[in-house]
């Protein structure tokens, strides 16, 4: 998805409306090469919880998963929360499991991701 697209989407503008400011964002050659220039040398390394999102994503479409509408506040609590914490708990057997798939292939510390179960007996230890 190009980045315009990214910035305007989440306006809740209609979908025609969110092309016709793509197009003209791309169609001024500063806006195209300024993000262009970002996106291709790295700029976009600089926001773990992009990259956080890109590497749930693309595990995702690996499989035949539907993201339900719980699934999918759960995964962007996830996004906002792993780059930045130490610790998410999460009562999502799945989220864990992608979490813990997606690790290894980010170039940064992300937070444990752990049960409520798991959660009380660390704090039992305390």
């Amino acid at each position: 998805m190009p980045a315009s697209s990214q910035l305007f989407g989440g306006w809740g503008l209609p979908v025609q409306e969110v092309y016709q400011y793509e197009n003209w964002i791309l169609s001024e050659k500063k806006f195209e090469t300024f993000i262009s220039f970002f996106i291709e040398f790295g700029g976009m390394d600089e926001m773990p919880a992009h990259r956080v999102e890109e590497s749930l994503t693309f595990n995702q479409w690996k499989t035949n998963a539907i993201l339900n509408e719980n699934r999918l506040l759960d995964r962007f609590h996830a996004v906002a929360a792993l780059p930045y914490c130490d610790l998410f708990v999460t009562s999502d057997d799945e989220l864990i499991r992608k979490t813990q798939a997606v690790r290894n292939g980010l170039r940064f510390k992300i937070a444990n991701v752990i049960s409520g179960e798991e959660f009380i007996e660390l704090l039992k230890k305390v």
